[in-house]
């Protein structure tokens, strides 16, 4: 389920990036300095750069746990940091 919330946020923020021409990263910079239009589609952009920014956080903190629990199972359930 989050791979796909990635992948559809990933495919609304090209369809902004084509559209505006424009990074989304670029855009995310110049929103968060008060240089783009406050429009409904910046909001929405601005919203969807966080929403993967946030999902992205949740997958590699999957991945560390999930790392972390075979390093356990591995060495007998005890943990080896």
């Amino acid at each position: 389920m989050l791979e796909l919330g990635l992948e559809r946020t990933r495919q609304r923020l090209r369809s902004f990036e084509e559209r505006y021409g424009l990074t989304s990263e670029k855009f995310g910079r110049r929103f968060d300095a008060g240089e783009a239009a406050e429009s409904l589609d910046f909001i929405e952009w601005a919203g969807e750069i966080k929403t993967y920014h946030l999902l992205e956080a949740q997958r590699q903190a999957l991945q560390v746990d999930t790392s972390a629990k075979m390093t356990q199972t591995r060495n007998g359930g005890k943990a080896h940091w």
